[in-house]
């Protein structure tokens, strides 16, 4: 089984000048800017299409953007890039989560049995962009588990636009038999590659997964289908949540 460590997200707050005639003239171009997108060289490209280059990082946001193949960022937008294009940027990256990119699996094809199971799974924030599926899922790990959950989004047959079911491997992290006190929520971001597959300038898509009943404010051990259905347009762009979840990040597979 694939081990993998845990990462924390690091959050930080921008501070603003708020004018005073003692401050010096504040001439960044927008604050708090997130967005998701892939990295490309040495630069990070938008799935609105802009150029961030990183001039500037937070102390407090750890690691190397340019390790990563595709993310989901927070950063100040400083100043237009001397001598760059009309959508190329400087900006101080302030945070920033490593994203799963997997293809969407198709129906009739041979599909492992580990890639079927479905684990109760949520997901939290969905959202289209760039020419991707986009989620923000949590499920229940162990405390201090060091076990990789699997995820991957199957087309399954419809008689009506597409359907898919998002599908997760817990490898026996699930609540049962009175051991929720064991578990913390755990979660993660993942794109699915979608403009290839569908060809339609616009299309009904439908998305479905497993999750457990809510009781009040808790969950039960039953689980329960839940779906959401919305549509695609092949030359809309919908923008990501404000900010970065900052609960602690599971990577998933």
């Amino acid at each position: 089984m694939k081990i993998v460590s845990k990462i924390m997200i690091c959050l930080v707050a921008a501070i603003i000048c708020m004018g005073a005639t003692s401050c010096k003239k504040d001439t960044t171009i927008r604050y708090n800017n997130t967005t998701m997108g892939n990295v490309e060289g040495n630069t990070f490209i938008s799935d609105q299409g802009n150029i961030f280059n990183v001039v500037e990082q937070d102390k407090s946001c750890k690691g190397d953007l340019m390790t990563l193949k595709r993310a989901y960022i927070m950063c100040d937008i400083l100043n237009k890039t001397e001598g760059g294009l009309d959508n190329e940027y400087d900006v101080r990256l302030n945070a920033m989560a490593q994203v799963t990119t997997k293809d969407i699996l198709s129906p009739g094809t041979d599909i492992e049995e580990e890639k079927l199971k479905e684990d109760p799974i949520n997901i939290e924030y969905l959202w289209i962009s760039g020419g991707y599926i986009n989620m923000f899922v949590t499920f229940p790990a162990k405390a201090d588990s060091k076990t990789a959950h699997m995820i991957n989004l199957i087309q399954k047959e419809s008689e009506k636009g597409y359907t898919f079911r998002l599908t997760h491997n817990a490898y026996g992290e699930i609540i049962e038999n009175g051991n929720i006190a064991e578990f913390v929520m755990a979660g993660g971001y993942a794109s699915f590659p979608i403009s290839k597959l569908i060809q339609e300038n616009e299309a009904l898509i439908r998305i479905e997964w497993t999750w457990y009943k809510t009781i009040g404010s808790g969950i039960s051990q039953e689980t329960e289908l839940l779906g959401v259905e919305g549509t695609y347009r092949r030359d809309g762009f919908e923008h990501t949540p404000k900010e970065l979840n900052a609960r602690t990040l599971a990577i998933i597979k």
